[in-house]
């Protein structure tokens, strides 16, 4: 899990978004940094509950550390970047709220990175609501409306899937959320149609008359579990195999 150079005391930066509501970033960073480094997995995903308000993070372990040059800008102080352009925009996305970054560096480059955004209560897949019965008409309409403003902002998603567009509120009315916003890049880099397409899929439609959207496999949808550890309550997203694909 460590590497050459890899020092798991090595301080930790921070930074905090621009307009985030007031959080112990460097408590809840150390804290996750300790429950999470020691498991197998090097992407990591949940919810963290700290004075009472429930958050969501993103943890990842860096795999290339050998060949990042030193002083790159990290992943998370990017994204974090890339928020707030979004959350300034004329019409914004329905995103949810940055709250701040963290990193652990070894050899000059990012050996751990996290990022800590607001968590959408209450919230359910698309595809959890197509299954529930919802109508998939309005339902398509607005994750198309909430890609749409994304791009008009000036960035592609480039994470388009079934666990990265949210919904809540009525079926005739959803509110939809694009989440997951670490790897959106300006548009103009990579086009939107890649975005255009991952929205038709999650819909079993098409990009366009005789352009079919390859099938995702089936996987039943990740639930959480606590993992112990970290001083607050901390819970993690894992995956079930579906049937066909579980070990005999």
């Amino acid at each position: 899990m460590t590497g050459p150079g890899d020092r798991p005391n090595a301080p930790l930066r921070f930074g905090l978004a621009a307009g985030a509501s007031p959080v112990d970033l460097p408590a809840l960073a150390a804290g996750l940094e300790r429950a999470l480094s020691p498991r197998p997995e090097r992407r990591q995903a949940g919810t963290v509950t700290a004075g009472g308000v429930r958050f969501f993070f993103k943890w990842e372990r860096s795999s290339r550390w050998r060949i990042s040059r030193v002083g790159r800008a990290s992943l998370a102080r990017r994204a974090c970047q890339t928020w707030e352009r979004l959350a300034a925009s004329p019409a914004p996305p329905r995103i949810p709220a940055h709250m701040g970054w963290w990193e652990r560096r070894r050899l000059g480059a990012a050996a751990s990175w996290g990022v800590i955004t607001q968590w959408v209560e209450g919230a359910r897949t698309v595809s959890g609501a197509c299954a529930a019965g919802w109508d998939p008409g309005p339902l398509r309409a607005e994750v198309e409306n909430q890609i749409g403003r994304l791009h008009r902002a000036g960035f592609a998603a480039c994470s388009i899937d079934a666990n990265n567009v949210l919904v809540r509120g009525a079926p005739e009315s959803p509110e939809v959320w694009v989440v997951d916003l670490e790897h959106a890049v300006p548009r103009w880099r990579r086009g939107a149609k890649a975005d255009l397409a991952a929205a038709a899929a999650l819909f079993g439609g098409r990009l366009r008359p005789g352009a079919a959207v390859p099938a995702k496999p089936a996987f039943p949808p990740p639930r959480l579990e606590p993992v112990p550890g970290a001083g607050f309550p901390v819970e993690v997203y894992v995956r079930d195999l579906p049937p066909a694909a579980a070990p005999e």
